[in-house]
């Protein structure tokens, strides 16, 4: 379980930087 909260968390962490450049843009 640890694993597949780790694995969110990155892509959580991923697609949130993604907005900002979107929005940054």
């Amino acid at each position: 379980m640890l694993q597949i909260v780790d694995m969110t968390e990155k892509e959580t962490l991923l697609a949130f930087k993604n907005g900002l450049k979107s929005w940054d843009r």
